[in-house]
């Protein structure tokens, strides 16, 4: 993802997580702004642990925030939230009031 915060543009890349990869999407926020992102999943995973995590790699990066493996929940922490939502197999991160410091490389993760 690509976020101008402050007059600076810094970018951001999501990819989906685990064993599956697709293409990096980049996205744009201002600062103070909201970015909702979306993360798919495969049928059968409804009741997986989903997880956001920021890093270079997705095999160490540091996860930012995580729902446990119960179907529909919505989870906050700080200025992020993830809700997911089972029935149309993804789940969104919400992070609201972007800062500079938001700016990094993250991943949508689902633990099989």
């Amino acid at each position: 993802m690509r976020v101008n915060v402050g007059g600076h543009v810094r970018k951001f890349f999501v990819f989906d997580c685990c064993f599956t990869l697709s293409i990096p999407r980049i996205l744009k926020g201002t600062m103070g702004g909201t970015l909702v992102i979306e993360c798919r999943y495969s049928v059968g995973e409804e009741g997986h642990r989903k997880f956001w995590c920021r890093g270079p790699s997705w095999t160490d990066c540091v996860r930012v925030i995580e729902a446990a493996p119960m179907e529909g929940q919505e989870v906050r922490r700080g200025r992020v939230t993830l809700r997911d939502n089972p029935r149309e197999h993804l789940f969104h991160v919400i992070t609201e009031d972007l800062e500079e410091g938001d700016a990094d490389i993250y991943w949508c993760g689902v633990e099989r």
